[in-house]
This record gives C-alpha cells, sequence and structure tokens, in this order.
C-alpha cells in the first residue's frame, strides 16, 4: 500500500474532488461504497453528512454506472507526514474548492 494524493474527475461536468489517503489504493472502493449509501441510512447511523462528491455520485444507481462517469487517478505518492501540506497543494492547484467537491 502507499501513501498520497488523488483526484476524483466527474467526466460529465469536469468538477474534481481532490483527497488524500493512507492506502491510496483502497480509497477510490470507499468511495464507491459511500456514494451508494442513501441520505436516510448517513442520518440514521449518525455520520457525517454525504459529501458533495458523494451526492454527486450517488445520482448513479451502480457502481458500474458511478465508474462510467468518475475517474480516479492517482496524483501524487508521499510520505505520511506531507500528506496534508501536498492535498492543500493540489486543492490550489486544481481551485476545487471553487470549481469541484472539496
Amino acid at each position: 500500500m502507499s501513501c498520497g494524493i488523488y483526484k476524483i474527475t466527474n467526466k460529465q461536468n469536469g468538477k474534481i474532488y481532490v483527497g488524500q489517503s493512507i492506502k491510496i489504493e483502497d480509497r477510490w472502493n470507499e468511495h464507491l461504497r459511500e456514494s451508494l449509501i442513501s441520505e436516510e441510512k448517513w442520518k440514521e447511523n449518525k455520520r457525517r453528512e454525504q459529501t458533495h462528491l458523494h451526492r454527486a455520485m450517488r445520482q448513479y444507481q451502480t457502481k458500474e454506472d458511478i465508474q462510467q462517469y468518475f475517474e480516479f487517478t492517482i496524483i501524487e505518492h508521499c510520505e505520511e507526514d506531507k500528506l496534508n501540506e501536498r492535498e492543500i497543494y493540489w486543492v490550489s492547484q486544481y481551485n476545487s474548492y471553487e470549481n469541484g467537491y472539496n
């Protein structure tokens, strides 16, 4: 497993989400699972609210549909102690707060 920064791109509108993970290879599957949980289930389980990204992904009904419209890309491998710094850098580079899902 490796540590790093990734982006998820909505192929329909170009919006991007930038994230970090210490198990970057597993993170895409986690996003897929989380996006398929209904808003009601999230509230039932007292989890935090779904993110803008998960709501956008949830409009598609299956994992396969989501994978057709969203692309997961590793953009940088880095040491764990650099994750926050590098995520901030890439969010800024892609302007994903203003023009994305961050």
